[in-house]
């Protein structure tokens, strides 16, 4: 029974993996794809290149009717390629169909009106003018095309707006330069003020005045400038603890409170002063925390 059993499942499976085979989908293929678009290439090539070889016997001008097959068949296939194109954003895709659309209409318009003067015999100048200028117009729209197509790519995009970014850099760089330049200008401008005056007098400030300097103006922003310096004392000079918080503007406490650390202590202090020696950094700080070493257990 058991063997019946086993060759009944076999005739079922064997049976089964037959319509299986039988109804196995269909595999999708793109040969009706590729067919459909080879067919209307073709047919658009073949009416172009009747339309040139019209414009060429009607306007005995072989130039024409090469523009003509670059302009309409060319445009239209390189048009579509451009739309095809698989990294394309979305203003390229827009780009690349209107495109085949315009390439599409022209080519259909210029057959129609190169046909209608070939058929009736009746070449009127404008009918030429018309036919020539489509033509012209045409090749121009697609190379105005490309360079639409080329700005707008991602890439392109991407490699300006960084290039921008850099000149803008260099801009601020070049800024920064000219005003150090103007900067050391004036510093030799007063020097060489301050070396007359030395000498002059008020002579000098009566010769500047002559020329539209307004000494008072000068004189003050000097002073202004002077004020807002911290205190420069020659070196050598020894700092008391007053010195540091009148430099600091800050008070004994606060001071002791913020940079109990002694490295944060020297920055601090060094900042503080033009000049001022590690021996008297040192000094300061014990003063204020005492000696570090007795301090430890």
């Amino acid at each position: 029974m058991s063997d019946n059993n086993a060759i009944a499942k076999q005739i079922e499976a064997e049976k089964a993996r037959r319509e299986a085979d039988q109804n196995k989908p269909k595999k999708v293929t793109q040969k009706q794809v590729d067919e459909a678009r080879f067919v209307w290439m073709a047919g658009v090539f073949l009416i172009d290149a009747l339309t040139a070889w019209l414009i060429w016997t009607l306007t005995t001008y072989l130039p024409y009717a090469v523009i003509w097959i670059f302009a309409g068949a060319g445009g239209l296939l390189y048009s579509e390629r451009l739309k095809e194109r698989i990294g394309n954003n979305a203003e390229q895709g827009k780009i690349g169909e209107r495109g085949v659309k315009a390439s599409a209409l022209a080519v259909v318009l210029m057959a129609l009106l190169v046909g209608t003067i070939w058929v009736t015999k009746v070449q009127y100048v404008w009918l030429n003018a018309v036919m020539e200028v489509t033509a012209v117009v045409l090749f121009f729209f697609h190379v105005w095309q490309s360079y639409q197509y080329h700005s707008v790519d991602d890439e392109v995009v991407a490699a300006n707006e960084e290039a921008r970014s850099e000149e803008e850099n260099l801009r601020q760089i070049r800024g920064v330069h000219r005003a150090a330049r103007y900067v050391d200008t004036i510093k030799n401008r007063e020097g060489v003020a301050d070396s007359y005056r030395k000498d002059h007098g008020a002579a000098l400030d009566a010769a500047l005045n002559m020329y539209g300097v307004d000494v008072q103006q000068v004189r003050q922003q000097n002073q202004n400038q002077t004020k807002n310096q911290p205190p420069q004392q020659p070196r050598g000079t020894s700092y008391s603890i007053n010195d540091l918080c009148a430099a600091s503007n800050l008070s004994m406490a606060q001071i002791k409170s913020q940079y109990s650390d002694r490295d944060a202590f020297g920055a601090f202090a060094s900042k503080s002063f033009d000049y001022i020696s590690g021996g008297n950094i040192k000094r300061l700080y014990v003063e204020l925390f005492g000696n570090p070493q007795s301090r430890q257990p």
